[in-house]
Parts: C-alpha cells; structure tokens; sequence
C-alpha cells in the first residue's frame, strides 16, 4: 500500500507546485484515511506533504523515512561551473532516476 500510494503521489502530482502539493496531500490523505487506510500514510505535519516522504526499500515493511540531501562539503579546490550541491529535488530526482535505471530491460521479439 505504501509502495501503490508514493507511486499514486508522484505519478498524478509529481508536476504540482507547491500550495498545490499541499492540497493534494490534504486530499489524497483523507482520501486514504475514509477508505480505512491511514496506516499507509507517513506520520505527517502541517508542513510536510506526501512529496517529502519515500518508502524505505531497505525494510520489508517499507517504513516511511523523510527525503533529506545529503550533507554537501566543499570540494578543497573549487571549481564553481562543476558544482553540484544536493538540494531536496536533486535528492528526489536522482533517486528516481536510480529506480528506473535498475529495472531490468525486457525483450521483445521483433514485429
């Protein structure tokens, strides 16, 4: 359920802004609550959404831990135009980038 729930939250709101993601998580989470649910949800606050959530792939329960960057430390020489400094959305995209690069390809005979 929580695998199904941070898919459904990134495949219909990943393109929100974010009052909008706001909103979403509002509704999506009462939505989940009424249906008898509510254990699939993060432990949310009034300032955090579904976006800031990811299932853990470590656990077999899928515990829900909170998206952080990583901590970033200058390089000793600096070079400013190679800079990459791990922000909250650099951190969710690279790992959906990872997840998708890891699925297997599949063959398909040709037509």
């Amino acid at each position: 359920r929580k695998m199904f729930l941070y898919c459904m939250t990134w495949g219909m709101g990943g393109v929100l802004e974010t009052e909008d993601r706001k909103k979403f998580t509002e509704k999506l989470a009462g939505i989940i609550t009424a249906a008898g649910h509510a254990s699939a949800l993060p432990p949310l606050d009034e300032d955090s959404t579904l976006f800031e959530w990811v299932p853990d792939d470590e656990t077999k329960e899928r515990t829900w831990k909170i998206w952080k960057p990583e901590k970033w430390e200058a390089p000793k020489k600096l070079q400013f135009s190679a800079l990459l400094i791990p922000t909250l959305d650099s951190t969710r995209s690279e790992y959906m980038l990872r997840v998708i690069a890891s699925i297997p390809k599949t063959n398909h005979p040709n037509p």
